[in-house]
């Protein structure tokens, strides 16, 4: 459900409507954090930061930090590397 709502929010964002796709963003984030579904937080993040860019708000550079940090995690649990671009 919270990669369905990425997507959502990701479309929102690319129509103009940059405060639907955060409201969708952070209840994405939300149900992860209950569901613990954490395994997709940094895309939610980074998705997140996206649109902070979009709107020319403060706090997309945190989100991308926390985006980079909950990868990290989840590489240092499976044991395989990744590779941000």
């Amino acid at each position: 459900m919270s990669l369905l709502l990425a997507e959502l929010a990701e479309g929102l964002g690319g129509a103009g409507q940059i405060a639907e796709g955060l409201a969708v963003i952070d209840k994405a984030l939300a149900r992860a954090e209950r569901t613990e579904e954490r395994w997709f937080f940094s895309e939610l993040l980074r998705k997140k930061g996206e649109l902070l860019l979009l709107q020319g708000a403060l706090g997309a550079e945190e989100c991308f930090g926390q985006a980079f940090d909950w990868a990290r995690r989840l590489r240092d649990r499976s044991g395989r590397s990744f590779h941000m671009v």
